[in-house]
């Protein structure tokens, strides 16, 4: 008797178990966000955009390579699955520093159970940039530092975006390096205009020294010239091998 009892109650407790998984589970819906800017993609690679609740909490999308590019629509789709149910407003982050994007109002979405809500976004240019090239946005950076140390051949940098997209330099076949009687000067040409962060670093097969971070504006059809080193003494620069469209020395902006 006491075993049936027993049985009977570890059925009961399961059963309500059970009963209550199903009823306590919190319904979800999928989120399709969709965008483009124009024909070339221009800049699409590095739009992002928040996703944000009723109770002001965000998360930023795409993460890592979580979207699909559709080449032959120039759009990129990113597919949120298992989004609790509610409203959503969606706001872009897009890089637009010249101004060559129309503005991008924030969108609402109502995320339904089992329901695939959709948003579908056009990133306009203006129409004055539909008349000017891409290189017409971009801007030049030049950078010198010294390089006395014995593995001075490890002396980098990496620049850092608005939206936290890193690339390290110099780019084997794309910046320009200039020979100097002491230290090392490179020219990334055609840097998209806006702000970034920039890092200097020493690195060789055992370790990565990093040195200070540096604020900068790039400004379209503008040259940015940076300078580090440990003194305030100028760099010392051949200027029969330098372009005539490179500042002068003076006009570096210097790193300590």
């Amino acid at each position: 008797m006491k075993t049936i009892r027993y049985i009977f109650s570890l059925l009961l407790f399961s059963l309500s178990f059970l009963l209550q998984s199903l009823f306590c589970a919190e319904p979800v819906g999928t989120l399709v966000v969709t965008y483009r800017t124009d024909a070339k993609s221009e800049r699409l690679d590095r739009i992002r955009f928040w996703l944000k609740n009723t109770l002001q909490k965000q998360r930023l999308y795409p993460k890592g390579k979580s979207y699909v590019d559709e080449s032959h629509t120039s759009t990129r789709k990113v597919v949120i699955e298992n989004l609790a149910v509610g409203d959503y407003w969606i706001e872009f982050l897009v890089p637009n520093t010249d101004d060559y994007f129309e503005g991008v109002p924030m969108r609402h979405i109502t995320v339904t159970e089992n329901e695939v809500a959709k948003i579908d976004q056009t990133i306009h240019p203006r129409r004055s940039a539909a008349f000017h090239s891409s290189t017409e946005v971009c801007g030049r950076l030049i950078v010198f530092f010294e390089t006395d140390a014995e593995n001075s051949s490890g002396m980098k940098f990496s620049l850092i975006d608005d939206l936290g997209k890193a690339t390290k330099h110099p780019i084997a076949s794309q910046d320009t390096e200039l020979p100097l009687k002491k230290g090392r000067l490179f020219m990334v040409d055609a840097l998209p205009a806006g702000d970034y962060t920039l890092q200097f670093y020493l690195e060789d097969d055992q370790q990565q020294l990093s040195f200070p971070k540096r604020s900068i504006t790039v400004v379209a059809n503008k040259a940015k010239s940076i300078y580090y080193t440990h003194s305030r003494e100028a760099p010392t620069i051949d200027k029969k091998i330098l372009p005539i469209n490179i500042p002068s020395v003076a006009n570096f902006d210097y790193q300590n």
